[in-house]
């Protein structure tokens, strides 16, 4: 698979935006991903940008020093 169009993004939503600063950058996210045919990757620590989220989560958690792939399972 050739990815031409990656963007990642490391703590984007970890910052200072509101909830509708989330939902505004996820709209541009998006809007990027249709016109320019980009694959987006979004690195964050704040589980409530998983509402932002369109497609695909991937949870990662570190314990003892072994960082491991977990099901996340929404309360």
């Amino acid at each position: 698979v050739e990815l031409s169009n990656l963007a990642i993004y490391d703590e984007l939503f970890d910052s200072s935006f509101d909830e509708k600063g989330i939902e505004l950058v996820t709209q541009i996210l998006q809007e990027r991903t249709e016109e320019l045919d980009e694959c987006s990757i979004v690195i964050s620590h704040r589980k409530e940008s998983i509402k932002a989220v369109t497609g695909e989560v991937i949870f990662i958690e570190k314990e003892n020093g072994i960082s491991r792939r977990v099901d996340y399972n929404e309360q």
